[in-house]
């Protein structure tokens, strides 16, 4: 089912409960959100490639035909085009090793079944707005090689662009904006989910080790202090 306007952000729900495919759909469209719904992961993968352009946010079950929700996740971030697309993935309660490594295979957030509407709203909704340009303009954020353009949104590592996921680009501005001092497990989890999410330091560290990887030489550069949090020498 496709509703809304071309001018609305457009959201792919892949998710073969018909129940929570209907919920995650009423209430995105209520929203204003153009919905797409698709009930196996391997179609949903091939609508994200062939539609242009793609959906603004992927909203995936774990447990798929087709493909898995994490499967999705990774054939999304190792195609170029669409390797900055956010993804939402919705898991079962309990599934704390599945969120995890669904982190580590892209994606940027997770929803818990069963979850409350206004919680997804939520999560769409800040996942849309970190990957659309709301920073000030014409300001730059750098630490030797790595440079931040806040404006265009743009990463670049000695003098590379680099792609970060929404997720990953949030947790890099927090890291530069503190200016060398530490910022704490509790701070960043405060920052980068939402109060409930109930985000583990596993999940924390999912994220700063992506942000690590897209860095490359310059990963040294984020430090882990034990204990406390990290920091941006």
């Amino acid at each position: 089912m496709i509703a809304g306007g071309p001018d609305k952000p457009v959201v792919l729900i892949i998710e073969d409960d018909p129940g929570y495919a209907e919920l995650i759909e009423r209430h995105l469209s209520h929203e204003g959100y153009e919905t797409i719904v698709q009930d196996n992961g391997k179609k949903g993968l091939e609508i994200v490639r062939c539609r242009r352009p793609p959906p603004d946010l992927v909203v995936t079950d774990h447990f798929l035909p087709g493909l898995t929700g994490r499967e999705v996740c990774a054939a999304i971030r190792q195609d170029e085009r669409t390797a900055s697309l956010p993804v939402i993935l919705v898991t079962s309660a309990g599934e704390i090793l599945d969120k995890v490594a669904g982190l580590r295979m892209g994606a940027d957030d997770y929803l818990t079944k069963p979850f409350a509407p206004e919680e997804l709203l939520a999560r769409v909704a800040a996942l849309l707005r970190r990957s659309r340009r709301f920073e000030a303009q014409g300001e730059r954020l750098s630490v030797k090689d790595v440079v931040v353009d806040l404006d265009r949104r743009d990463v670049t590592v000695a003098g590379q662009p680099v792609s970060l996921r929404p997720m990953e680009y949030e947790l890099l501005v927090l890291l530069l904006r503190a200016q060398g001092k530490v910022v704490t497990h509790d701070r960043l989890r405060s920052a980068l989910w939402s109060a409930d999410a109930m985000a583990t330091s596993n999940m924390l560290q999912a994220q700063v080790k992506n942000l690590r990887d897209k860095l490359g030489a310059s990963r040294t550069l984020i430090k882990t202090i034990v204990g406390v949090g990290y920091r941006f020498e």
